[in-house]
């Protein structure tokens, strides 16, 4: 849920032409551009060490393996910079993006603060993720305890199961609270100081705090992190008074529980009330201007939950700007690509099924599929659907982010029975037509060792 503001540096789509003599020693910024767009923010300095150009068209940087980075962001046309600062780091904002923010800079030895005119925490903790996961949590089992099939085929029998509105609703809200006092305590551990109320830029590395409609106290700062967070977005024209027209925020609170809701837009936040509430006795329709629901695969289908598709004026469609490129290809994309630059794709599918561990919790419905390059025995995209799937799926996310390839990750070794075990028959069911790499030798059975 939590929607930050940020700097960003993309790295370049496409790699310099091999024949070019220059390319290997030449600087980043050279070939690509950076995202600093928000604002009037414009790119002050940038010191990168020099990267290779592999003969793959991959960026790899040089024999030390490590580069560096910084960006001072400033506003644009806005007076001199102080010669002296009272922080080397100041971050607007005091969500968990603030906080790992802090913990690197406090690692690198700078003199770091925090402005926050609310709570710690920011949206993920108090008005997003935390909360709605718990409530996700107890939807979850309420789902399980309804599933008359699935308990029986376990040996269960459960009657009549029920819920205590107030008991889930705090909950929620004692789950954000611990995880907000560990925030707050960790900052305080790491030495950050937290200044209380608004941040405002009103300078080059000049930044103003305190109360709205107050004077303020105003500090200077080499850098600074713009981490506002978010709010819900209204359309215009549309009232909410927190009881028959609401906001996630109010939703999260858990107030009541209606007999029906429309929601409007299918996103992930949508589509998580829609668990909660269903499994909880209310009616949902979903109001999309679209053709189809955003993520259609994570619908409850269930029969209290409908779908109202129009092109009305009245229903709006929401733009999330600038996000961050995916990791993963879907199979159509990836095999334009391969037709675009001459070479196969494939797929593999597994099934959970075949997993002992799905099957001894009687969750055999669900599916692996692997898109991948056989040539190179690289990997594409990975899907799954299934039990624990958002678990699951970051083995596959490193690998494909450390360009880790097929040949030598089905090597890797995973316990049985486990879950992890669907990616380890994905990974191994895909048929790449090379062999090992030199650097990477045939496993060989470990001897045991006596002490």
């Amino acid at each position: 849920m939590p929607a930050s503001l940020s700097l960003s540096l993309p790295f370049p789509t496409a790699a310099p032409p091999a024949s070019d003599p220059s390319a290997a020693a030449a600087p980043f910024g050279a070939f690509c551009s950076y995202g600093l767009r928000f604002c009037g923010l414009r790119r002050e300095d940038l010191s990168l060490r020099s990267l290779n150009w592999a003969a793959s068209g991959r960026i790899t940087p040089d024999s030390s393996r490590r580069f560096s980075r910084k960006i001072l962001a400033v506003v644009k046309d806005n007076g001199s910079p102080a010669k002296v600062f009272d922080y080397d780091l100041v971050i607007i904002g005091a969500g968990v993006g603030s906080h790992g923010a802090a913990l690197h800079a406090v690692q690198k030895g700078l003199k770091t603060t925090i402005i926050e005119g609310d709570i710690v925490g920011g949206t993920c903790v108090n008005r997003g993720c935390v909360p709605s996961k718990a409530l996700l949590a107890v939807s979850g089992c309420m789902r399980e305890l309804h599933d008359e099939h699935h308990l029986k085929a376990l040996g269960l029998q459960v009657t009549s199961p029920g819920y205590n509105r107030q008991s889930v609703a705090d909950h929620a809200n004692n789950l954000a609270s611990k995880i907000q006092i560990n925030l707050t305590n960790s900052l305080k551990a790491l030495g950050v100081d937290k200044l209380t109320g608004v941040g405002t830029i009103v300078g080059t590395q000049k930044v103003k705090y305190g109360k709205v409609g107050f004077p303020g106290t105003e500090i200077t700062a080499r850098n600074t992190i713009i981490a506002s967070g978010s709010v819900p977005f209204v359309p215009n024209g549309i009232e909410v008074d927190g009881k028959t027209v609401f906001t996630s925020d109010h939703a999260l609170k858990l107030e009541r529980v209606p007999d029906w809701i429309a929601i409007v837009g299918s996103g992930y936040i949508g589509l998580e009330f829609s668990d909660v509430y269903t499994a909880l006795g209310s009616e949902v329709t979903f109001v999309e201007s679209l053709d189809q629901l955003v993520v259609l695969v994570a619908i409850p289908t269930k029969q209290q939950l409908r779908i109202l598709t129009s092109t009305a004026p009245f229903f709006y469609r929401l733009v999330c700007l600038d996000v961050p490129l995916l990791s993963f290809l879907l199979q159509p994309q990836a095999r334009e690509k391969g037709e675009k630059d001459m070479f196969e794709v494939r797929v593999a599918k597994t099934s959970f099924k075949a997993n002992t561990k799905a099957l001894a919790e009687n969750e055999g419905e669900g599916l692996a599929k692997l898109i991948y390059r056989p040539d190179k025995g690289e990997i594409r995209g990975v899907h799954i659907l299934g039990l624990h799937a958002t678990d699951l799926i970051h083995e596959a996310s490193n690998a494909i982010a450390l360009g880790t390839r097929l040949q030598d990750i089905k090597f890797a070794v995973h316990a049985h029975p486990t879950l992890s075990e669907v990616l380890h028959e994905l990974f191994k069911s895909a048929k790449v037509n090379v062999g090992l790499p030199s650097s990477v030798s045939q496993p060989v059975a470990a001897k045991p060792v006596f002490r």
